[in-house]
């Protein structure tokens, strides 16, 4: 059964949500799945949080499932850290106040960067790619013809709206800082731009491909889709022992399906999603995106 538990941090402003309790077991299992079965000694209780949900609401409804399925796989209390903002999971990672991180790729280079975090495992997301779109009938027909025009794009950091467009543009041979207008409006913003011919194409996420269209598709065209982008991915702090990680790695995997039947009953853009090994240079591609723009200093 869940518990509240809140506890105020000195230092930042977050809150400790909902103990999530498993089942204890007291003799060894002989599968990797059992805690038990490992000898490794995990922390008693587990502070967990996602860096995209800010506030407690979003976190409890987004991951209270996942929150209790974890907690029975690792056999330890897993509580939801709550953000309060979009910097404090890393501050909290740093001051070993948050043990496990769900981060997205954005997220997780400049984490990585700022705090050492060490990459858990990444949870895959089916068809997670940037597009560009432009009206029908235009006269732009690659992302070239972009130079010298206005392009509308969602929030600073986002991985589909922001840097997965702009190494797109950078591929096709554009400096996004000189050679077109550049307008970072948020989702809403950036969709109605496009709409109301405020811009001249639109790039985000194929996922809001269908908000952007509405009940208008013949009045839109994908000028180009991109490659795959980087996988969401489950990070612990520097703080945790090397041998807990690769404890908690093999555990999650044995109990994958449920952990992923967990994630996406909340999150439908986790359905049919898979946990596979950590490669830091899977991220390459963001780590450019952010020094194209100019914000390479986050890396820092």
């Amino acid at each position: 059964m869940n518990t509240i538990n809140r506890r105020r941090l000195l230092s930042w402003t977050a809150l400790f949500l909902t103990s999530c309790t498993g089942a204890r077991v007291s003799e060894p299992a002989p599968d990797s799945s059992n805690p038990a079965s490992l000898s490794v000694n995990l922390p008693d209780v587990i502070y967990f949080t996602d860096t995209g949900a800010i506030g407690s609401e979003v976190l409890e409804n987004d991951f209270g499932v996942f929150c209790n399925v974890l907690s029975e796989a690792l056999d330890r209390n897993v509580e939801l850290v709550v953000l309060e903002d979009q910097v404090s999971a890393a501050l909290l990672l740093k001051e070993g106040k948050v043990d496990i991180a769900l981060a997205g790729p954005s997220e997780y280079v400049v984490i990585k960067a700022r705090t050492n975090a060490q990459p858990i495992l990444e949870l895959t997301r089916p068809d997670y790619r940037s597009i560009f779109v432009t009206k029908a009938g235009s006269d732009i027909k690659a992302i070239a013809d972009l130079k010298g025009r206005k392009l509308a794009l969602s929030d600073i950091g986002s991985t589909s709206g922001h840097l997965g467009p702009i190494q797109m543009l950078v591929e096709a041979g554009l400096n996004p800082q000189t050679d077109l207008v550049v307008q970072m409006l948020g989702d809403d913003g950036s969709v109605a731009a496009l709409q109301t011919d405020q811009v001249d194409v639109w790039g985000g996420s194929s996922g809001d491909y269908a908000d952007l269209v509405g009940d208008n598709p013949d009045g839109f065209v994908i000028l180009q889709e991109g490659e795959l982008l980087p996988n969401d991915i489950f990070i612990a702090g520097s703080h945790l022992p090397s041998e807990v990680v690769e404890a908690i790695a093999t555990i999650m995997k044995a109990n994958e399906a449920s952990i992923i039947e967990a994630v996406a009953s909340k999150q439908s853009k986790y359905v049919g999603s898979e946990l596979l090994p950590s490669d830091d240079a899977n991220y390459a591609s963001i780590r450019e995106a952010y020094k194209a723009t100019g914000q390479g200093d986050f890396l820092r």
